[in-house]
């Protein structure tokens, strides 16, 4: 079962209502599915597997109640402006380059606009940066050829009006590939920048 993650479940306390008077709601996770939230109480144990589903008790000795469906207007109601202030999903794009170069192959050059909306689509960008290269040549250049593409994109990027310090850049050189490669073999899968922007 993928990992729960604490988004996945919504708690509240109700009275007067023909629910339990505390419950957890599993909300619709596209990027999770599969999820599962567990209620767990001296009585027992009930598992929420149905995104818009729930289940709680009255009472920490009271046996959990069997799993009920929640109308997606309740869950707007009583959450719409919790799950509104929740994090858009971090997104991640992988840019290639061509080889020995900070220029982006004609592909990437055409997903650019892509990563660019989707940092603009955010109201507060946080970007992290990794430059890459293939195994071709050594470590040492292999580095700083990464952090150049790694810094021809944030340059892309900061032209946008995002703030640096918003920005983190790194290198990993040769040595994180995205494929293996044989000695003296490089792979252009390898030549490439991973912007992930949250």
């Amino acid at each position: 079962m993928p990992r729960i993650l604490a988004a996945l479940a919504v708690l509240t306390l109700l009275a007067g209502c023909a629910r339990p008077a505390a419950y957890v709601v599993l909300l619709d996770q596209p990027d999770h599915p599969g999820s599962a939230v567990t209620w767990t109480n001296q009585a027992g144990t009930q598992v929420v597997a149905t995104p818009g589903s729930g289940t709680g008790a009255d009472r920490a000795d009271a046996k959990p109640a069997d799993v009920f469906a929640v109308p997606e207007k309740d869950i707007q109601d009583r959450f719409g402006q919790a799950i509104k202030a929740q994090p858009r999903t971090p997104k991640s794009f992988l840019l290639y380059f061509q080889f020995q170069s900070t220029d982006l192959t004609p592909e990437s050059k055409a997903l650019l606009p892509s990563v660019l909306d989707e940092v603009k689509a955010r109201p507060a960008p946080d970007l992290s940066i990794i430059g890459h290269t293939d195994g071709m040549g050594d470590a040492k250049y292999n580095y700083e050829l990464g952090l150049r593409r790694a810094k021809e994109v944030q340059s892309m990027v900061t032209a946008l009006g995002i703030e640096p310090r918003m920005i983190e850049v790194t290198s990993h050189g040769q040595s994180n590939p995205l494929v293996p490669e044989a000695k003296g073999k490089g792979e252009a899968k390898n030549r490439r920048v991973e912007v992930t922007v949250r």
